[in-house]
């Protein structure tokens, strides 16, 4: 038998992501490292963060040979709009 996780614990687990990335001046972390931190699924995590990509909340580095880094700093993103 499978056990499986409810829709209740996976959306506290998303909130528990957006609130740690909401609450931190600085955000740089993989989907791997972040789901390991909070102790949630590593897919979930993985998804919440390319959400966020589509909406323009974080950024995203893609590496070839290691895993892609998710990142929202603020004073980045500050100069980077002065500079459009």
């Amino acid at each position: 038998m499978f056990w499986r996780r409810s829709h209740a614990a996976d959306d506290a687990d998303e909130q528990r992501i957006l609130v740690f990335i909401a609450e931190g001046l600085v955000f740089c972390e993989t989907a791997i490292s972040l789901a390991n931190k909070l102790g949630v699924n590593p897919r979930l995590a993985r998804t919440v963060l390319e959400r966020l990509v589509r909406r323009g909340a974080v950024r995203q580095h893609v590496f070839g040979d290691i895993e892609t880094v998710y990142y929202r700093n603020p004073n980045i993103d500050e100069r980077e709009a002065a500079n459009e």
